[in-house]
């Protein structure tokens, strides 16, 4: 069998979010290891000051930035994992936590 091709992926958003998608990149060989490609983390943007570039120490990615348009351009990119709130955003609960029972608790408490 020959050399598997690599896929490029990013993260925006280093926050919490961001860095568990980034440990899910990091286990993809464990949990799928005849994957035909081979996961590459080559960009994240986060808009913290240093937020990025613990990314690129911890996790391998090749460049950090703060501009998401620059790492949707890369052209090595593929996936890119959104993980940020944008800025002004009204405050919302992903759709994987909607149900959660602390979560439907606080909405009642709202309500």
């Amino acid at each position: 069998m020959g050399e598997r091709p690599t896929i490029g992926v990013a993260v925006i958003g280093f926050g919490r979010m961001g860095r568990v998608h980034a440990q899910a990149c990091a286990r993809v060989p464990h949990h799928f290891p005849d994957l035909p490609v081979i996961v590459v983390p080559v960009a994240v943007a986060d808009d913290v000051p240093g937020g990025a570039e613990v990314a690129v120490r911890r996790f391998g990615f090749e460049r950090a930035g703060v501009d998401r348009h620059d790492v949707i351009a890369d052209p090595r990119v593929a996936p890119v994992s959104v993980a940020a709130v944008a800025a002004g955003a009204q405050g919302v609960v992903s759709c994987n936590h909607r149900h959660a029972p602390a979560v439907a608790a606080a909405r009642e408490l709202i309500r």
